[in-house]
């Protein structure tokens, strides 16, 4: 079967694209611009062919499953990280294969038997945006002006949008603020956060280090966590709101 995912531009970018211009190929699938009137982009179409159908427990047809899903993602990321390289514009959001399943479309005699015979099973998915707010009390400000270059990077860490470098950024407030390493610093990290919320055990504070060097390091050990992976962005998520606690917290209780 094919599966096609269509990616509009996010909205306020304007990408001159000629109306002429031929769709490509990358690996197995295809890649097509729509352009609006006015000569902009205005959707990117992915079409991957060769794929196999699944069933659900019920015999209905899935439109999406692990393996597509990954390959979608590496794929609309790829294509937005050129278009960006290339032309400035950061014009394609990889994440909208993950919140529409594809249209899909039979390649063969047999799939369209199949297609005509069975039901599909689609779905969509919503972007949640949130955010910690709290009351405006400036008079706490001058206790945290000794440490201003932590409170740099951690308000860095809730600027940024990508949450490999909102990682980065909020456990670089670790760093500032111990200077041990490996085990010891998650010994270390612990024995400081622990007391003040049970969450933070020795174990805990491995895990996120272990992420964190997993995302740094192209040729970890225990395998590089890379933004176009689904499984990689998945498992940076689980531990942000994790992390982002911990560097809070050593913010309001700091070591020095």
């Amino acid at each position: 079967m094919k599966a096609v995912y269509r990616l509009p531009t996010k909205s306020g970018v304007t990408l001159p694209v000629p109306s002429s211009t031929p769709s490509i190929q990358v690996d197995n699938a295809t890649v097509e611009w729509e352009v609006n009137s006015e000569g902009m982009l205005s959707t990117t179409v992915l079409r991957i062919a060769g794929q196999s159908l699944r069933y659900n427990g019920k015999g209905a047809i899935l439109s999406t499953y692990p393996e597509l899903e990954f390959l979608a993602y590496r794929l609309s990321t790829y294509i937005a990280n050129c278009v960006l390289k290339q032309t400035g514009f950061d014009a394609i959001d990889p994440e909208m294969v993950l919140r529409r399943t594809p249209d899909l479309y039979p390649e063969t005699p047999d799939e369209e038997r199949e297609f005509a015979n069975r039901l599909t099973v689609v779905g969509t998915s919503a972007a949640i945006v949130y955010g910690v707010r709290a009351n405006f009390e400036p008079d706490e400000y001058p206790n945290s002006f000794k440490h201003s270059a932590a409170l740099a990077l951690y308000a860095d860490g809730l600027r940024v949008r990508s949450p490999f470098q909102q990682y980065e950024l909020f456990y670089k407030v670790i760093e500032y603020f111990f200077k041990e390493d490996g085990e010891n610093l998650d010994k270390a990290v612990s024995n400081h956060a622990l007391p003040y919320d049970a969450q933070f055990t020795k174990s805990q504070i491995e895990a996120l280090r272990s992420l964190r060097n997993r995302s740094i390091h192209p040729h970890a050990r225990k395998g590089h966590v890379n933004p176009e992976s689904v499984e990689a962005i998945r498992a940076v998520e689980a531990n942000l709101h994790i992390l982002r606690g911990l560097s809070n917290l050593l913010l309001e209780h700091p070591t020095f």
